[in-house]
This record gives C-alpha cells, sequence and structure tokens, in this order.
C-alpha cells in the first residue's frame, strides 16, 4: 500500500497545480478504482471488507492531499490614484490576472479589495506587477489567509501553500485559527523608505528561496 500511495503522490503533485483540485480528485478517484481492479486480477488484493476499509482509507488520504489552505482576498494600497481613470486602469490591470475572481477600487483610500478563485495558485507579485504595469505604486498589501485547522507559529515559521512558501517574520510564538491576516514584506509591497527598516531582518529560512514570501501579522 505504501508503494502505491507513493506513486499516486509523485505522478499527481504536478498535475494538482496546474489542473486545480476539483479534476484532480476526479483523476483521484479514478486511479484509485483502477488500483483496487488491478490488485483484484493479481490476486494481491482479498476480497474482504477489513482490506476494503483500506483502500477507501487510502482514498480518503490522498483526497486529503488536495484540501489546503488558500489565500480567499487581498488589500492593497495603491500610489498615484487621483482619478477614476487611474483607478480603473490599476483594476483591469489586476483583473487580467488568471487567479482573480473580482477586484473592487476604493478611490477615497487609494486601495482595492482583490478576491481569488478558489483552488488556484496565488501570485503575489504578479498582483504587485500589475499596479507598476499600469503606472502606479504598491503602498502595501495584505491577503486573508484561510487556516484548514489550527495552526502553530514561531519566527521564521515557513507555510508552503502550493508553489510558494510564506516566511513568518518578526512574530511571537501562537497559535491561529480560522482566517488570519497577513502582511506582505517586500521591495515590490512597500515604500523605499519602509522597505528599509525590514532588510537587514529578512533572511531567507524556506526550501526554495526564490519562491519565499516574507509575511508578518
Amino acid at each position: 500500500m505504501y508503494r502505491i500511495s507513493e506513486y499516486v503522490h509523485h505522478d499527481f503533485y504536478h498535475i494538482e497545480k496546474q489542473l486545480g483540485v476539483s479534476l484532480y480528485l476526479v483523476l483521484l478517484c479514478a486511479l484509485c478504482v483502477s488500483v483496487v481492479n488491478k490488485l483484484k486480477t493479481t490476486y494481491i488484493f482479498v476480497n474482504s471488507m477489513r482490506n476494503l476499509k483500506v483502500v477507501c482509507l487510502l482514498f480518503v488520504l490522498l483526497t486529503s492531499i488536495g484540501v489546503k489552505a488558500q489565500f480567499i482576498s487581498a488589500e492593497i494600497g495603491i500610489d498615484g490614484l487621483t482619478c477614476s481613470a487611474c483607478t480603473r486602469s490599476a483594476e483591469m490591470s489586476i483583473r487580467k490576472l488568471p487567479f482573480v475572481a473580482d477586484v473592487k477600487m476604493n478611490i477615497e483610500n487609494t486601495n482595492g479589495i482583490i478576491t481569488f478563485k478558489a483552488d488556484t495558485t496565488i501570485d503575489m507579485r504578479k498582483i504587485a506587477q500589475a499596479v507598476v504595469d499600469a503606472g502606479f505604486s504598491v503602498r502595501y498589501l495584505t491577503a486573508i489567509y484561510k487556516l484548514s485547522g489550527a495552526l502553530n507559529i514561531e519566527e521564521n515559521y515557513c507555510m508552503n501553500v502550493y508553489s510558494f512558501y510564506y516566511q513568518l517574520t518578526n512574530i511571537t510564538p501562537q497559535k491561529l485559527k480560522n482566517n488570519i491576516t497577513l502582511k506582505f514584506i517586500g521591495k515590490e509591497f512597500l515604500p523605499i523608505k519602509e522597505m528599509k527598516k525590514w532588510k537587514d531582518k529578512l533572511k531567507p529560512q524556506c526550501k526554495d528561496p526564490e519562491n519565499n514570501f516574507f509575511v508578518t501579522l
């Protein structure tokens, strides 16, 4: 059973990121049925309720891989929004991103609320770049992260969501529950003056520095 689980996880890890969790679960279900049938024909599988329970537990375990915590929305402060046309330009640039479901801009507060599509990879740097491409600069970026359960964190704790790592910095050890708001730290997300305060504190600790984001609570 272990080798089967290892095989399934390896082959479907990248498919999950490309096709999304819903289609991933359908494909995983079909593979599970195929594996069971193959075991039956080779007499490795004993047709009993006990082994059936084992297969069912294996399926539940594998499908739980796709049920992940995720970002559900973000708030972005934008400098340079002085007119309705400016606001519309920034909004349309952000809307073009494939993981964005909706954008609501506020010209008075010069910010916007971004709602993300479910079960998709969210790239915060692309949001910041979309603002720059529209001719403006990012003042701040915060995002609401929906937890799948309680999470104990400490300084430099690394959260892995799809292809990215999120390193928690300047925090105290604590237990997080439900939805949490993360503030992104980096030259793409902060004015130069504020970024200077953080520069010496940011030391990558996660597995993939190129896909590492610094965040704080």
